[in-house]
């Protein structure tokens, strides 16, 4: 990825963005939060072309090879929030994603909740939102991390994920191109593309800040509306149908035994 490159793509919502482009960095996420804690502005993108240590929810790890993908972190200031609206930026950051693959790359895309894009049924992005309090409990920053798997790496994905990861594009040499060269330079155009799509999608909606700009569209693209899944908790698993969805993403599940509860965080599982 270039940063020349990317800005060519960003549009007026975009306008005040400062993007960093390195080769590899551990972290995308930790780099940025160094970057914040010293005062850097509102709309600073840091963009990695692979990371040694990229980092998902719960302390998963996150593959990030080299050339094959999009790495970066977003720094936000947003004014007088509280720090369970991480959430919603996670929410407006799922449904910007879903936008910028169907824009750029021409096919549908969904959410697994909270924070996963699928499409064919394979995970192809996730996101990380950190939230750091200030001195009156409400956010000082927050870091936004994206990752997308636009191509799938040269070497493959790791046996742990091969049945489970994707890619938004099929790699050029799945669709008969010849030339070296030339492939790689439609793939970065193509990976600048996207990931000028995905910051221009989200900073429309975290400009409005109102979840009626995007609430629905969450829903729409959600994968477990009326599935049922398995809800990970401490004590173990349990089977849940989802029932509902309100306008902060809270799921509504009915457990086998006919019980409901409201789900506000975690992981759950599904069966595609």
């Amino acid at each position: 990825m270039e940063a020349a490159e990317i800005q060519n793509y960003l549009n007026i919502e975009s306008e005040k963005i400062t993007l960093q482009v390195e080769q590899e960095v551990t972290s995308t996420n930790t780099l940025l939060f160094e970057k914040a804690k010293k005062g850097e502005e509102e709309g600073y993108v840091l963009l990695a072309n692979a990371q040694s240590a990229g980092r998902g929810r719960q302390g998963h790890s996150f593959y990030s090879p080299k050339d094959s993908g999009i790495y970066m972190s977003l720094l936000l200031r947003p004014q007088k929030a509280a720090i369970t609206d991480a959430a919603r930026i996670t929410s407006m950051a799922a449904v910007a994603v879903c936008e910028a693959i169907e824009k750029v790359v021409k096919k549908p895309a969904q959410i697994k909740w909270v924070n996963d894009v699928f499409m064919d049924g394979r995970k192809v992005c996730g996101i990380l939102t950190e939230g750091f309090p200030g001195a009156d409990g409400s956010i000082e920053f927050v870091i936004l991390g994206i990752g997308v798997n636009v191509f799938k790496p040269e070497e493959g994905f790791p046996k742990e994920l091969e049945n489970i990861a994707g890619a938004a594009f099929l790699a050029e040499n799945e669709t008969g191109s010849d030339d070296a060269d030339k492939s790689r330079l439609r793939q970065e155009d193509k990976r600048n593309h996207l990931a000028a799509e995905i910051i221009n999608r989200f900073m429309i909606y975290y400009r409005i800040w109102d979840k009626s700009g995007y609430i629905e569209k969450y829903k729409e693209r959600s994968l477990v509306m009326d599935r049922v899944v398995t809800v990970l908790h401490p004590e173990g698993e349990k089977k849940a149908r989802v029932l509902s969805m309100d306008e902060d993403c809270h799921l509504q599940v009915q457990y086998e035994d006919g019980k409901t509860a409201w789900l506000h965080s975690g992981e759950i599982s599904i069966r595609l």
